[in-house]
């Protein structure tokens, strides 16, 4: 069985609370990666290394900065 690489939630909450700073639909871009935001209070908890990079994809191509 192949492993999966998980990240804490902290870093999906990061990049959530930066999008909300900036004005974007935060709730609609969670929802493309099967989180919610009630999900980013446990910073704690895990997730798939590839939702986060979805997400930052989804807050690159929202705000146009792809720095």
């Amino acid at each position: 069985m192949n492993p999966i690489p998980l990240v804490r939630m902290r870093y999906a909450d990061s990049f959530a609370q930066e999008l909300q700073r900036i004005g974007a639909p935060v709730e609609r871009l969670l929802n493309g990666i099967n989180l919610s935001e009630e999900m980013l209070g446990e910073r704690d908890d895990f997730i798939t290394a590839s939702q986060l990079w979805r997400l930052t994809a989804l807050a690159a191509d929202y705000s146009g900065n792809f720095d």
